[in-house]
């Protein structure tokens, strides 16, 4: 019995521990706790007829008792055994097939989910933010600032005559003059802060680490002098313009909505003089 349990438990519990996992060395485990395994019944047997002990010249009465003889009940133990054998590694074929078919579908839902958050966090044009994982971004650094009783501002930018732009080129080219812009705005900023595309041609600059006002004015009027610069796409050269509206944190709001709204206000009172506006 002790022989029994304690092999048993050894084989069982080392399966238990590796039936995730599929290198060859893992493998190798398995089919050696399955000998331990085997070993253990083989003992338990062995033990138990070395322990035995039988009168002189005593016959066994198996065979009379059933009404079958000795050579066809041995016939009928080894066939019983091949079956059980058979059905065992069956099982365990159709285990192993449906574990890595399940381990697959486990992987194809994961790629899925990290699509559908990407299509969902992130422009499919330009690759920037989208406004959900802004509005998640400008929760966490709010909760930051609000901690450490720092500032932080809030750039609301929108491109100046872009429509004329379709109209004369097309939305192809459209389209890639908003991928210029929004590398342009990417090179303008810090790796900490982040630059997010809300909707057409209206993007959102988050400044995460702000001293004073005059910081912000500066990388203000670094986004306009960079948008000025001429594109050329397609053969064409296309100059826009921007206007910026700013909101900083906490003096114009502490929530994601009221800084952007209060930033898109600001962008508004300098739409048609296309310069830069702090909101008031």
């Amino acid at each position: 019995i002790s022989i029994a349990i304690g092999a048993a438990f050894i084989a069982l519990y080392t399966a238990f521990r590796l039936q995730n996992k599929h290198s060859s060395l893992v493998v190798l485990t398995k089919l050696a706790s399955a000998v331990v395994l085997g070993g253990a019944i083989s003992g338990m047997h062995y033990t138990g007829m070395a322990a035995a002990h039988f009168a002189p010249h005593s016959v066994s009465l198996a065979g009379d008792a059933t009404g079958l003889s000795h050579l066809t009940l041995a016939a009928i133990v080894a066939q019983v055994t091949f079956l059980v054998l058979i059905i065992t590694l069956a099982t365990s074929a159709f285990d192993s097939y449906f574990a890595i078919e399940n381990a697959k579908l486990a992987a194809s839902l994961q790629a899925a989910n990290e699509r559908l958050q990407g299509i969902a966090y992130y422009d499919h044009l330009t690759g920037l933010p989208s406004r959900l994982l802004l509005e998640d971004y400008l929760n966490n650094t709010i909760s930051r600032a609000g901690r450490n009783r720092t500032l932080f501002a809030c750039l609301f930018i929108d491109l100046n005559k872009f429509k004329p732009v379709n109209d004369t080129f097309g939305h192809r080219v459209g389209d890639e003059l908003l991928v210029a812009v929004a590398r342009r705005l990417q090179n303008c900023v810090r790796k900490e802060d982040i630059v997010a595309r809300i909707g057409g041609d209206e993007f959102v600059v988050v400044l995460s680490k702000v001293v004073r006002e005059s910081d912000v004015l500066a990388i203000n009027e670094k986004i306009l002098e960079t948008i000025e610069q001429v594109f050329h796409i397609e053969n064409h050269t296309i100059a826009i313009s921007c206007s910026i509206g700013i909101s900083l944190y906490p003096r114009d709001g502490e929530s994601a909505d009221i800084l952007v709204a209060h930033a898109d206000k600001a962008m508004y009172q300098v739409k048609p003089k296309g310069g830069p506006a702090v909101s008031k």
